[in-house]
């Protein structure tokens, strides 16, 4: 065993009494490891020992530079002249627009017109073949050799719908606090009489007797007789008969059936009928007074 002092770095040094085998070995470690080397190593003679203190040691080559795979730049994507040509062609499309939207006198067209001349150099370069030119103009110009991807917007929130209410195939009129349905229509009609607008069997269905005209429901079980009155009123005014005394045929909701390949708005009636009559000459008032309660889509 010797005494011996050896300077491994600047700032670090091993002092000990051991044998030249622990010393080369340490001495191997300090160069190549590049971690923590916490460390206590005895000796198997009780008279020596190493003790090696808590400390990094610095990497043997700190000049050098070791690039891993996140170092590496990717390499540069090769020149797409078919794509720029693409491209200059979309650029130059938007520029004539732009130029005849514009005011001659606008401060828009100096700009214009520098870059539609930028775009005409750029497109000689494609036609010469000239690479390096190319590159520069398109640069410049920032005119890319493939169409720039563009990130989609979120897709809407699906939430309550903002539309109008959707249309009712009838007008709403109230008598006495009952509703009086008037259809619009030939096939408001069918929705009214035969369709998912109906009223229940024991309600009352009236139109005008012998002409075209509106169907209309008294949406009442035992309607009075102004309220019957009032619906017949309505009917008649919704017809084609000549006025002033318009017949109203009466029925119950049940009893109306539309006949297979009958047309929009015609049916037929089976049960109890009844006729109503109206002078339209002296319901106006009347008329006139149901009308300011009416709803034309609810």
């Amino acid at each position: 065993f010797e005494e011996f002092h050896f300077q491994l770095q600047p700032d670090i040094y091993v002092s000990s009494s051991m044998p030249s085998l622990y010393f080369i070995i340490f001495f191997m470690i300090a160069f190549v490891g590049r971690a923590w080397m916490p460390a206590i190593v005895q000796s198997t003679s009780s008279s020596s020992s190493l003790s090696v203190p808590l400390r990094r040691f610095a990497p043997a080559f700190s000049s050098s530079k070791f690039c891993t795979s996140g170092d590496t730049e990717p390499p540069p994507a090769p020149f797409n002249a078919k794509g720029l040509k693409v491209q200059v062609d979309k650029h130059l499309t938007r520029v004539y627009k732009k130029i005849g939207k514009a005011s001659p006198d606008g401060e828009s067209m100096p700009r214009l017109q520098s870059r539609l001349e930028g775009l005409l150099k750029l497109q000689e370069a494609l036609e010469g073949r000239d690479v390096g030119a190319a590159k520069r103009l398109a640069d410049e110009l920032n005119v890319k050799d493939r169409p720039m991807i563009q990130d989609r917007p979120p897709p809407k929130q699906k939430g309550p719908s903002s539309q109008a209410p959707s249309r009712k195939p009838y007008r709403l009129y109230t008598s006495s606090g009952v509703s009086i349905l008037v259809g619009k229509s030939s096939q408001d009609n069918d929705l009214l009489s035969v369709g998912p607008y109906r009223g229940s069997r024991s309600e009352t269905w009236m139109h005008a007797q012998g002409c075209p005209g509106s169907h209309v429901v008294l949406k009442s079980n035992e309607p009075t007789r102004e309220q019957k009155m009032d619906a017949a009123m309505l009917a008649a005014r919704a017809s084609k008969c000549a006025p002033p005394v318009v017949k109203v045929t009466v029925a119950l909701c049940g009893d109306v059936s539309k006949p297979p390949g009958a047309k929009a708005g015609l049916v037929q009636l089976g049960g109890r009928v009844e006729t109503l009559t109206v002078d339209l000459r002296k319901v106006e008032g009347r008329l006139n007074e149901l009308d300011e309660g009416c709803v034309v889509n609810v």
